[in-house]
């Protein structure tokens, strides 16, 4: 079973309207993002109840070690790393967005080390 790359959650979820917020001070992300990344999760984990207890179980610790801004901004680079380009060099090459995408995927392993039981090994999205 793969686990989900930082880029497949995160494209996914583009569709979803980043102007929700979460009730609760930001500990739950909008329904329609857990929604989308657990979709997302879920075509690349096999679409069953074991599959669906993991991907539930990833979106919550990513909930759990990102507050919803960051994880909205981390959907914006990724995808805008994915448009090529000048403008895409920006959200590439800079630190402050390599530090955005480096804290997802720091959330990211953790979630596959909690809920898939991988060393949570992804893909680095940054082309260096």
């Amino acid at each position: 079973m793969k686990t989900i790359t930082p880029l497949g959650a995160l494209l996914c979820l583009l569709l979803a309207d980043p102007t929700i917020a979460a009730d609760g001070g930001g500990a739950r992300y909008p329904t329609s993002d857990e929604t989308f990344y657990v979709l997302s999760c879920l075509e690349m984990n096999g679409r069953d109840a074991d599959g669906l207890r993991k991907c539930s179980c990833a979106i919550n610790v990513i909930e759990g070690q990102l507050p919803y801004e960051q994880y909205a901004e981390a959907v914006l680079v990724f995808a805008m790393r994915q448009a090529g380009g000048e403008r895409a060099a920006i959200y590439r090459d800079t630190d402050a967005m390599k530090d955005v995408a480096d804290r997802f995927i720091r959330a990211q392993r953790e979630a596959n080390r909690q809920c898939f039981g991988s060393n949570g090994t992804v893909a680095n999205p940054r082309s260096d």
